[in-house]
């Protein structure tokens, strides 16, 4: 979080299981967690509309680059992934 930065409280449903679970991972600041989630969600989200526009204005990406960046983005979603490594050889 950024200092200075305005913030709002919200009240939200989760799953019981996804609550115990991010608590556990979150350690004290349960707050600066979903925070950061959210954000990280959020940019993905504009990261996915942005490459759909892009997809509509060139056309479809070539087969091997696409098969890379997906595998590359499945490795991202993987716990301690460096990524320095990617693009290498898995």
């Amino acid at each position: 979080m950024i200092v200075g930065m305005t913030t709002v409280k919200r009240a939200v449903t989760i799953d019981e299981d996804l609550d115990r679970e991010a608590r556990a991972l979150a350690g004290e600041n349960f707050s600066a967690f979903v925070s950061d989630a959210l954000s990280q969600h959020v940019r993905r989200l504009k990261l996915q509309r942005l490459v759909a526009a892009d997809l509509a204005e060139r056309g479809p990406i070539d087969p091997e680059v696409r098969a890379q960046v997906e595998a590359d983005l499945a490795r991202l979603d993987q716990d301690d992934v460096d990524v320095r490594t990617l693009s290498e050889s898995a």
